[in-house]
């Protein structure tokens, strides 16, 4: 046990990173996260990635699970700013045989009305002429496949769509995962590269960003049957920002489950997250708080189901 502490102590050391400013990217709601449990923990679930929520962090966390999962989130994404702001998500993921596994994922962002306006030549004044809708989408579908030597490996194609008054913009990407059982007991390595992929078009080629595409490296240690903690290392390959993040789960009774953790994803957006989960037979609700940067924080629930 002793040894085990020391090792996770190691391999989570320089986790922390400091924040520099990033150019604009388009799709920044690829980075949002899903699901609460891993929002509990700080979204330090690289190496992780044991539920239907792995099509998200991992794809290759696919391929060490042995029953149909699924798992429907909802959450109020700025709820001290706006109220018709949220950020929805839906994973299905499905073990074909003991090694491979499929799953398909959904998110949506709903940025709320905004109005149309326009000079009056008569009064002088800005008249509401009209209002439109924003929002952004993203389709996943995933692969994962295991190997004899501990080692699993999962990979993600996905389809984004962002509408923006009469702009339709659309883009593809993928995601590449690796999961790693190491020989000592409890304690696995994972990393992912995520949304890498061409660059959404706004109105032509000449205006067009870049996705947020980010490397992930961590470890998870299980140190008992109750103590689950993470840590990885955050890069984004978009800018100079080098971030991380570490949580801890700890299962209080059979059917109540606590977390806790801390990330850095940006200057501006760090800070403690925390939450609970409660279990009942094959069900399972989370919930979560985590920190928007200026924005405030932002709480989240999830509803998992295995079967």
């Amino acid at each position: 046990m002793q040894n085990k502490v020391w090792l996770c102590a190691i391999i989570f050391a320089g986790i922390t990173g400091m924040c520099e400013a990033r150019p604009d990217t388009a799709g920044e709601f690829l980075t949002f996260g899903l699901g609460a449990r891993a929002s509990g923990m700080g979204e330090a679930f690289t190496a992780v990635a044991d539920d239907s929520t792995a099509v998200y962090w991992n794809p290759a966390g696919l391929a060490c699970q042995s029953q149909k999962s699924v798992t429907l989130m909802h959450n109020n994404l700025y709820p001290d700013l706006y109220n018709d702001i949220y950020y929805d998500g839906l994973v299905y993921a499905s073990p074909v045989s003991p090694k491979t596994a499929f799953g398909i994922g959904i998110t949506y962002l709903h940025s709320g009305s905004h109005d149309i306006v326009n000079l009056n030549p008569a009064t002088q004044k800005i008249d509401v002429v009209g209002s439109f809708q924003t929002s952004d989408l993203s389709i996943t579908g995933c692969y994962a496949k295991g190997f004899d030597n501990g080692l699993s490996a999962g990979m993600n194609i996905k389809y984004i769509s962002s509408k923006t008054y009469y702009i339709n913009a659309e883009s593809y990407a993928a995601d590449f995962g690796v999961m790693y059982q190491t020989p000592v007991k409890g304690i696995r390595l994972g990393a992912v590269l995520k949304d890498w992929g061409k660059k959404v078009q706004n109105v032509d080629h000449y205006q067009s960003d870049g996705l947020p595409t980010t490397v992930k490296a961590g470890a998870a240690c299980q140190l008992n049957e109750n103590v689950l903690i993470a840590g990885e290392v955050i890069k984004p390959l978009y800018d100079k920002f080098t971030g991380g993040a570490i949580g801890v789960e700890a299962v209080l009774t059979d059917r109540f489950v606590g977390r806790v953790g801390y990330f850095s994803k940006e200057r501006d957006c760090q800070g403690l997250t925390y939450g609970a989960g409660i279990m009942l037979d094959k069900w399972q609700m989370d919930v979560a708080s985590l920190p928007t940067g200026k924005l405030g924080k932002t709480n989240r629930v999830s509803v998992s189901r295995r079967f």
